[in-house]
């Protein structure tokens, strides 16, 4: 992100986010389906929190739940993680270039 205003406002509302999901996710049981947090929404989470650090620079992080939603163990999610590890690798090379 960049120094405008608009980028500003976007990575304070993104971290808003980040902050209900993490929350949430301390509801998590994976071990049973009819859980409120099963084990596809907390894959579902893990994903989204991988997209949101990555569209505020924060790489680590962004591979650490893309890693978390490969190993969930839900097929969708992690088709959805490996394709965000590639993303991550190529948007942290770009940024490390540019800033």
């Amino acid at each position: 992100m960049g120094q405008s205003r608009q980028n500003t406002e976007a990575k304070a509302k993104l971290t808003e986010a980040i902050n209900m999901w993490l929350e949430t996710l301390k509801e998590s049981n994976v071990g049973d389906k009819k859980s409120r947090i099963n084990k596809k929404v907390t894959a579902l989470f893990y994903a989204c929190l991988a997209e949101t650090y990555l569209w505020i620079n924060e790489f680590d992080k962004a591979t650490h739940y893309a890693n978390l939603a490969i190993n969930a163990d839900v097929m969708k999610f992690k088709n959805h993680g490996k394709r965000l590890i590639s993303l991550i690798a190529n948007q942290k090379l770009r940024y490390n270039a540019n800033y």
